[in-house]
C-alpha cells in the first residue's frame, strides 16, 4: 500500500462524510486495482474515539468499504450521537486495513498489540483491532475480559471451552500521520 493510495482513501473517507452532512465536496480521484479485505474506519475528536465501524472481511471494493464506513462511524455508531457539520474540521480519520482472519486453537495463542481478535461464543461476536491494545494500556487478559463483555458475556467467558477465537493485523494510517 502506498503512501499515495492511503492518502486517496482517507480523502475519500473524509469527502463521504462531507457529502453526507450537504456540504461542498471535491471527489478525490478514483483508486484502481484495490486489493478486497476488511477494513475498519476510526474518527477521534480531540485524539478520543468518536466513531469506529468496519467489517473483518472484504464485502465490496475496499474504496466504496472505506467511503460507507466513514459515514457509519459518523452517523450509525451507537454509542455516539450523529456527527454534526461544525464537527468535521476537528476529526482525525484513521483507517485499518485487515490480514485475513486465522483461526487459532486457544486464546492463548493472542498476543496483546500484535493481533487483532474476534471471539465467538453461545451466537455472540466481538472484535477488537490490534491497536486497541496500545490505546487502553490493556495485556492479553484485560483485551479477553473486555472482548467477553463488548460480546455481552460474562468476562471470563473467554475460558469457556465452546468460545472460539480468530487472529489478524493491520496495516493502520491515518490523517495524524500527515501532520
Amino acid at each position: 500500500m502506498t503512501r499515495e493510495v492511503e492518502r486517496l482513501l482517507l480523502s475519500h473517507a473524509r469527502a463521504s462524510i462531507a457529502a453526507r452532512l450537504g456540504l461542498e465536496v471535491q471527489e478525490p480521484d478514483h483508486i484502481h486495482s484495490l486489493e478486497r479485505m476488511g477494513c475498519f474506519v476510526t474518527l477521534y475528536k480531540a485524539g478520543k474515539l468518536r466513531g469506529c465501524i468496519g467489517c473483518i472481511q472484504a464485502v465490496e471494493d475496499l474504496e466504496d468499504q472505506v467511503r460507507e464506513y466513514a459515514c457509519l462511524a459518523a452517523f450509525e455508531d451507537y454509542r455516539f450521537a450523529q456527527l454534526r457539520p461544525e464537527e468535521l474540521e476537528g476529526i482525525t480519520i484513521e483507517i485499518s486495513l485487515l490480514s485475513p482472519l486465522r483461526r487459532v486453537s486457544s486464546y492463548r495463542e493472542f498476543k496483546a498489540g500484535e493481533m487483532g481478535i474476534m471471539m465467538s461464543l453461545h451466537g455472540r461476536k466481538a472484535v477488537f483491532l490490534p491497536q486497541v491494545a496500545k490505546e487502553t494500556g490493556w495485556n492479553e487478559i484485560q483485551m479477553l475480559m473486555a472482548l467477553c463483555q463488548k460480546a455481552g458475556l460474562d468476562q471470563e467467558s473467554y475460558k469457556d471451552p465452546a468460545a472460539s477465537f480468530w487472529t489478524f493485523t493491520a496495516h493502520v494510517f491515518g490523517e495524524e500521520d500527515e501532520m
